[in-house]
């Protein structure tokens, strides 16, 4: 998902691992956070059980391709986001 600056990319993201973890009462998500601007209160207004989610705060571009490719090769999450 591409798009300028507040225009709903992390609402939407928030909204889809909420719909996953209503679906799926063990889903786990790994949420790469590359602007370190993801909140676990604001996951929480979405309804998403944060206990479930695995947050990332990646610094750089390099940072998260490495998060990226660790979750993906792990395995265990149902869901990984690169925000």
């Amino acid at each position: 998902i591409y798009g300028p600056a507040a225009s709903g990319k992390t609402a939407l993201c928030n909204t889809t691992v909420a719909d996953l973890m209503a679906k799926d009462k063990d889903a786990l998500v790994c949420y790469i956070d590359v602007e370190g601007t993801i909140r676990k209160e604001w996951l929480e207004d979405f309804g998403v059980d944060t206990s479930r989610v695995e947050i990332v705060l990646a610094g750089t571009s390099e940072d998260a391709t490495n998060a990226l490719q660790s979750a993906v090769r792990q395995g265990i999450f149902d869901l990984v986001i690169l925000d």
